[in-house]
């Protein structure tokens, strides 16, 4: 079984302290390690992919805990099953996500009111965590050997909450991971980070690390933020680049020309890392090239035609709309659903890969979803678009959808009294 080790740098959230420090979040996936439990881990089985194991201030859990694991595609989409990947993000289908996730991970785990109710508690970050921010994924090899040590290491060591935000944070946590498995692997850039050790530091110098040993098959994922009603994250970035870079930090600098010529020199010598163009250069799946994206938005061009109402959809006014109006639900399987109130009573749309093109999903709703999803992904820049693999998959889903809903027609799929069709 292939084994790897992925050091994961999320980007930081709009919101909260996370908003001034620009720092994002460190974790760490590993391909062959699995978990019984959020807190036990064992080797995976056949057919498994790997567990995401992450460092918080507070999962708010009965137990004050270190780490959590949870599966990756749970991490990335609330979902065990790839193939039930929600096709958009909002609040209210992350909302019954984590729900699904606390009743069948955290039995046992999560029986305190805040773990319950308090819209905080990080385990809430354990889940669908693509719908809020996008995910850079610094991948090598390892092997079986490597990862048995861990887990006889890890399940034996006491998992106790220490977490401090200057001393023993998230990127201190993925540090040890890392350097368990390669000693002196990566290290915080204390010069740009001011002594603390940051998620952007530690990434910079496990990819030099990974780059310069060719017998690890150093490569790049990028996992884009999930269109919808979400505000955007933003780029990480260290303490000196953020004094260079952020207008609310280098305006009073300007004041302070000595202090504002010493980062500006620190940053731009020492400090300069790019998460993006690193995946561009030991990409792990394809880009794609602006003649193969151009050609998708002719394409697209020709589906909109002259209709000016579907040139009104966008995913983050679908996503708003159905959070506001209608009933989402995620089933026992993982499949998400929504129910939207019409004149003759309601109609149900599937929200996922699996699910949206099935004979319980209203195929105009469906097409009305594939085709605004399509037009976020082309509309947005690299850093904010999906792989090309996984754009054309969806792709594929909108050209059955068409056929489906011309099969499907009648006076009252057409009409514009439905809830989406309506939008301004």
């Amino acid at each position: 079984m292939r084994a790897d080790l992925g050091l994961i740098l999320s980007e930081p959230l709009p919101s909260g302290f996370s908003k001034w420090t620009q720092s994002g979040h460190s974790a760490v996936y590993l391909s062959n390690v699995c978990a019984d439990s959020p807190l036990h881990l064992r080797l995976c089985h056949d057919g498994e992919n790997g567990a995401v194991i992450s460092n918080y201030s507070d999962f708010k859990e009965d137990l004050r805990v270190e780490w959590n694991a949870v599966p990756l595609n749970v991490f990335l989409y609330g979902v065990e099953d790839a193939s039930l990947r929600p096709l958009y993000a909002s609040r209210e289908l992350r909302l019954a996500l984590q729900q699904r996730f606390r009743t069948i991970y955290l039995h046992g785990l999560c029986s305190r009111d805040a773990c319950l109710h308090d819209l905080e508690a990080n385990w809430r970050d354990l889940v669908a965590e693509r719908f809020v921010r996008g995910i850079y994924i610094f991948e090598v090899k390892t092997s079986l050997e490597q990862d048995e040590r861990f887990i006889a290491e890890f399940n034996s060591r006491p998992n106790v909450n220490r977490y401090s935000g200057f001393r023993n944070n998230c990127a201190n946590f993925a540090l040890r991971v890392v350097n368990f498995y390669f000693p002196h692997a990566a290290h915080g850039d204390r010069l740009n980070d001011f002594g603390v050790v940051s998620p952007k530091g530690i990434s910079r110098s496990f990819a030099h690390y990974a780059a310069r040993h060719k017998e690890l098959n150093y490569r790049v994922l990028h996992l884009a933020q999930m269109p919808g009603d979400f505000p955007a994250s933003a780029e990480v970035r260290s303490a000196t680049e953020l004094a260079f870079r952020s207008k609310r930090f280098i305006l009073p600098m300007l004041w302070r020309t000595h202090e504002f010529v010493l980062f500006s020199a620190t940053y731009l010598l020492t400090g300069r890392f790019n998460p993006q163009k690193e995946f561009e250069h030991h990409a792990a799946s394809a880009v794609g090239a602006p003649e193969q994206w151009n050609a998708y938005r002719s394409e697209y061009e020709h589906l909109l035609s002259d209709d000016a109402e579907l040139r009104k959809l966008s995913i983050p006014k679908i996503a708003e709309e159905y959070d506001q109006h209608a009933a989402i639900d995620v089933d026992s399987t993982g499949s998400s659903w929504v129910q939207i109130p019409d004149e003759g009573g309601a109609r149900r749309v599937g929200l996922d890969a699996s699910n949206v093109l099935s004979t319980d999903s209203d195929h105009e709703l469906a097409y009305r979803v594939l085709l605004a999803k399509a037009a976020a992904e082309l509309k947005s820049s690299a850093r904010n678009r999906e792989s090309l693999a996984d754009f054309e998959r969806d792709w594929k889903l909108l050209q059955q959808s068409q056929l489906a809903r011309g099969e499907n027609a009648s006076p009252a799929d057409n009409a514009t009294a439905t809830l989406t069709s309506n939008q301004q």
